[in-house]
């Protein structure tokens, strides 16, 4: 029994292998053949092409013969008055061309424009950045006012203290909105009206009274 079992699994076995290998053939085959069809097909396109080409080139001759027949002349093959005339016709199309070539030539190109719009506008940056840092150094360099409790280093030579603060003496010329402090109009400018200005050109509307100042009046 037990060889009898062997047997026939042994049979089932080699049965598959033939089976698998049978069926790697198969797909071989169809592989190679789906190569020769892609093969063949390209051939074919490619030899479509050349004719489709040749059967322009006939045309094209055939229109070229109609014109010097037209002109009145032998064929350009014969050299006759048709064929010197293409020839001029064609010398005169080779200047215009030439003529163009170098009219474009003379004309800027994009590219080296767009890299000269660059390099302003990093001019531009660069100059804007020295103006500021110059601002700023004469600004620190203003006194403050005696007795003025100093907000910021970019106001006015006039410091804002507390009491200034309340009395608003920066106003936006833009809008009907108050500040204490020309730093706050400054920003103001360039977040909500796109105005870049710098703080040390904005005057106060109203004179700042210090404190001391404020109890001298009073007094």
């Amino acid at each position: 029994e037990r060889m009898a079992k062997e047997r026939k699994y042994r049979r089932r076995s080699d049965s598959s292998e033939h089976r698998t290998s049978g069926r790697k053939r198969k797909d071989r085959e169809r592989s190679n053949s789906k190569r020769r069809d892609r093969k063949r097909s390209r051939s074919r396109r490619s030899s479509r092409h050349d004719r489709r080409r040749s059967r322009s080139r006939e045309r094209r001759r055939d229109r070229d013969a109609d014109d010097d027949q037209r002109r009145g002349g032998r064929g350009r093959e014969e050299g006759g008055p048709g064929g010197t005339a293409r020839k001029e016709e064609v010398s005169l199309q080779r200047e215009e061309r030439s003529e163009r070539d170098q009219q474009r030539r003379l004309r800027p190109d994009s590219s080296v424009l767009g890299n000269i719009m660059d390099d302003t506008s990093r001019t531009n940056r660069r100059v804007q950045g020295e103006f500021w840092r110059a601002a700023e150094q004469r600004l620190q360099a203003l006194p403050a006012r005696a007795g003025a409790r100093v907000r910021d280093s970019f106001s006015t030579g006039v410091k804002a203290d507390v009491q200034a603060q309340m009395q608003l003496p920066y106003s936006c010329p833009e809008c009907t909105k108050r500040f204490g402090v020309a730093t706050q109009v400054s920003d103001h400018l360039r977040s909500m009206h796109n105005i870049i200005k710098h703080a040390s050109l904005i005057n106060p509307d109203k004179q700042i009274q210090t404190i001391e100042e404020g109890e001298r009046s009073k007094s």
